[in-house]
């Protein structure tokens, strides 16, 4: 449910003393004053940019500032919400950190300030309430949280008082309004679901127990209950002909920005966009939707053309890639402006994208490119404005395309992998790369390095693919059919910096085009996924799946392989399934090092995880799906079906990432009850009865799965720098060498110890009398401790292999790290300079 309001910081605002004083601690708390800092620990905070977020076990409290014209008091954003009656013992717990860290200055005495300090953009308020967790996180400016519950009766111990109202009361279309002075606090009607399988959807409804508290009513289910589950919105998007999604990219604002094809003369698009009306013979399109999914903000046809990709450029321009179709008649084909490589191409279908400007009324730039008729896959615009475009390229007499001269300026085979940088700045070629060997080669996934550095994933038959020394599969072992080539081009795009082939020898190693994706992630490795039939492709010790289904006309795997940064190495490699025909259609590397991916799914075990958005196939040929792999490969953090249900085939083809964790999936579907929310653009599906697939679009907020085998309890001691977090990223499963623990918010460059136990403390106590909780039996209990360092940003991590041995599986072990203060960091708060972190039971998995 998402809590927002608008106040303002302007005396006498508020008559309420109890809301204006925490209005004033929290603007205190905003300006990094000592008093909030010392009065609402223990805390976690989240802190983005103009917005700050406080919970504690009793409240839960967001704000955000804005500035307003030179004179005027600034504008406060901001709601309090106070959790009657909670357990004074309940804690706040991390579930997800911020990999950018956030500082805080208290007070004037520099050894008490606290730098990168962790930051978490997911949080679990647990014990409250009896079997009630609240999950607490951000999503575009505002404040969101979900109630779960363990058993039908812990809803009605859940009292929330939202401090400052007049009045509370239910709408009519189910929503709780919050009479506040400045306008009301609206919170939309609640969603609620069960978390088992077969997921159902219960009828969940506010109810007011007081003048400013409500509290939710549901009716009698099996089962633990979360209340708002994770789709945020799910829309069609079409008319009455063929309508298909294939690529879609968001903004900062939470918009999402979707390109496809159309055949539909009836597609909505809006007034004053740059073509409203379409050719009889279908369209490329750019629709732009609303962050709610309830409008359309602006929706244009192209023209003809086949559009495989959609980017935003700095300023906001938006970019389209593809195939350009000519008819000779301007109002038809592709559009295309006087300065375009080039500009008119008679009748014939060639590779092409254009520019339009951020209200989708003009068209800034469009070109055919050249270079054959296959189109452009995927692309990429970056700080500089630049246009970087992968595909594949041929000889062509009448529209060659502009390779640029050097070891990567000319054809090898009958089509290269293409690689090209674009000046959208200058509107200039700055290069046009050739990859390939004597066969046939096309570049379908594409990503750019922070340093301008491309990286491209290929289909390839040739054995004289380009390779460079010391990478995992410097030779073709499979000759006879197609492998994958993953490559990397220097800044400069006139060489390669490391190139590799990737694949089983069996037939089917790149099995089914365009369904392959590449990503860089912020330390320079690249992920790649995509479709494999291969029963020997190549994976790792510890990967989530390690033996293929060896049977290419039946089935097929979904996998994703990470490469070192320089290429030399396999990181972690893992396939995905044991059963069925699933591809991996667009994958993405989020933050925090996890990889998802979307395509579909025949396969009746999905690996759909607790909680999932829906946790049963629809029962049609096939069913769209998502998956959110560990760091390492190790796990399946998040997999769920989506779509409806209907006779034929749904499926999703791209996903994008917002920087708050929202996803936005699209693609098409036939399925008359495929899953759209109330107040969606167009809840309704279009189908003439021959052309049924419409293109649809949904935008969901993925929970936070625990990884099998991890739990966190307790909150431990907060040092100076903030509570210590002691957490892992990989599953403790037997032969996992990757296995380590990481702790955060330690003394920068101080000394400590990681103590585990055969027996936990779940309550906390102080063993030692020196006002350091520990979360382990200290006394008692079988010891062992580990040397701890924190590196000078304060975040320690200690690898902890696991072994393959059978011995060790089941084995519970409970650890918690004990950090000494020295002398040149005092925390005043630490009578003896000894803080504690959560503790963490850790359970070998197999």
């Amino acid at each position: 449910m998402d809590a927002w309001a608008t106040c303002s910081n302007a005396q006498g605002a508020n008559s309420d003393s109890l809301y204006r004083k925490r209005l004033g601690e929290f603007a205190a708390f905003q300006e990094c004053s000592a008093s909030t800092a010392e009065a609402a620990a223990p805390q976690w905070t989240a802190q983005l940019p103009g917005a700050a977020c406080s919970v504690t076990p009793t409240h839960i409290a967001i704000a955000r500032t804005g500035r307003q014209a030179l004179g005027e008091p600034d504008e406060r954003e901001c709601v309090f919400l106070e959790l009657e009656g909670a357990a004074p013992d309940a804690q706040v717990t991390p579930l997800v950190l911020q990999l950018a860290k956030g500082s805080r200055f208290t007070g004037s005495e520099p050894l008490r300030w606290a730098p990168s300090q962790a930051r978490a953009t997911r949080l679990r308020v647990e014990g409250a309430y009896p079997d009630v967790s609240i999950e607490v996180y951000f999503l575009h400016g505002r404040l969101e949280y979900d109630v779960i519950t363990s058993t039908p009766k812990a809803l009605e111990a859940v009292k929330i008082r939202v401090e400052g109202a007049r009045a509370l009361r239910v709408t009519e279309d189910g929503s709780l309004s919050a009479d506040l002075p400045l306008g009301p606090l609206l919170q939309r009607k609640p969603r609620a679901a069960t978390e088992g399988a077969p997921a159902t959807t219960i009828p969940c409804a506010y109810r007011v127990l007081g003048p400013r508290t409500f509290g939710f009513v549901a009716e009698d289910h099996m089962g633990a209950l979360r209340i708002d589950p994770q789709l945020e919105y799910g829309t069609y998007l079409g008319g009455i002909e063929l309508d298909e999604g294939y690529s879609i990219t968001t903004d900062g604002n939470g918009a999402c920005f979707v390109t496809g094809n159309t055949g539909s003369s009836d597609f909505p698009t809006t007034p004053g966009s740059f073509k409203t009306i379409g050719t009889p013979f279908g369209d490329a399109f750019i629709t732009k939707l609303s962050p709610d999914g309830s409008q359309v903000e602006f929706s244009t046809f192209l023209g003809l053309g086949d559009m495989r990709a959609v980017a935003l450029s700095p300023n906001g321009s938006v970019v389209a890639a593809g195939k350009g179709i000519s008819t000779g008649i301007p109002s038809e084909s592709f559009p295309t402006t006087p300065n375009a490589i080039y500009a008119s191409v008679g009748q014939n279908s060639i590779p092409a994208f254009c520019v339009l400007s951020h209200d989708g009324a003009a068209l800034l730039y469009g070109t055919y490119v050249g270079g054959g008729i296959a189109p452009i896959e995927d692309i990429y615009v970056d700080s500089l404005n630049r246009l970087y475009a992968c595909g594949a390229v041929t000889f062509s007499f009448s529209y060659p395309f502009p390779l640029t001269p050097g070891p990567l300026g000319a054809l090898k085979g009958l089509y290269d992998s293409m690689l090209m940088r674009f000046s959208l700045t200058s509107l200039a070629m700055e290069f046009g790369c050739a990859i390939g060997g004597s066969g046939t080669e096309g570049a379908f996934g594409l990503s750019v390095r922070s340093d301008g550095a491309a990286a491209t994933i290929s289909r390839t038959s040739s054995v004289g693919y380009p390779v460079t020394a010391g990478v995992p599969q410097p030779v073709n072992n499979s000759p006879l059919h197609d492998k994958l080539g993953v490559t990397v081009v220097s800044p400069s795009g006139a060489s390669l910096e490391w190139s590799t082939f990737w694949g089983g020898t069996l037939p089917g190693s790149a099995f089914a085009s365009n369904a392959l994706a590449c990503a860089f992630d912020s330390t320079g490795a690249l992920t790649v996924a995509g479709t494999t039939a291969t029963k020997d492709f190549p994976t790792t010790p510890g990967a989530f799946k390690q033996m293929g289904q060896g049977s290419p006309t039946i089935a097929s795997d979904c996998f994703v392989s990470r490469f070192a940064p320089d290429g030399t190495s396999v990181q972690f490699s893992t396939l995905l399934l044991n059963a069925g025909a699933n591809f991996f259609r667009d994958a993405i590397v989020a933050p925090d090092g996890t990889t998802l991916g979307t395509g579909f799914t025949t396969s009746p075990n999905y690996p759909v995880t607790p909680g999932a958005l829906k946790l049963t196939p629809g029962g049609g040929a096939s069913d769209p799906a998502l998956a959110r792999f560990s760091a390492d490969g190790s796990a399946v953090l998040y997999g769920t079906f989506l779509g409806g249900g209907f006779d034929t085939a749904e499926e999703s083809h791209s996903l994008a990432m917002d920087s708050v964790g929202a996803v936005y999936i699209t693609g098409y579907t036939n399925s008359p009850n495929f899953p759209v929310t109330p107040g969606a653009f167009d809840t309704i599906y279009n189908n003439n009865g021959f052309s049924p697939f419409d293109c649809w679009i949904q935008k969901i907020t993925p929970p936070v799965n625990q990884l099998p085998g991890l739990n966190a309890y307790g909150t431990g001691t907060p040092g100076c720098a903030g509570p210590h977090l002691l957490a892992a990223h990989s599953t403790p499963k037997l032969n996992n060498p990757h296995f380590a623990l990481t702790c955060a918010n330690a003394p920068r460059g101080a000394n400590g110890i990681l103590i585990y136990s055969s027996a936990p403390e779940p309550v906390g106590v102080d063993s030692l009398g020196i006002g350091a909780l520990s979360h382990i039996q200290i006394l008692g209990a079988s010891l062992g401790w580990l040397d701890l360092s924190a590196p000078p940003q304060g975040t320690s991590t200690t690898k902890l292999p696991i072994p393959n041995s059978p011995h060790f599986l089941g084995l519970k072990v409970y650890a918690q790290a004990f950090w000494l203060w020295p002398a040149s960091q005092p925390c005043p708060q630490l009578p003896f300079g000894l803080s504690s972190s959560n503790g963490l039971e850790i359970v070998i998995q197999n």
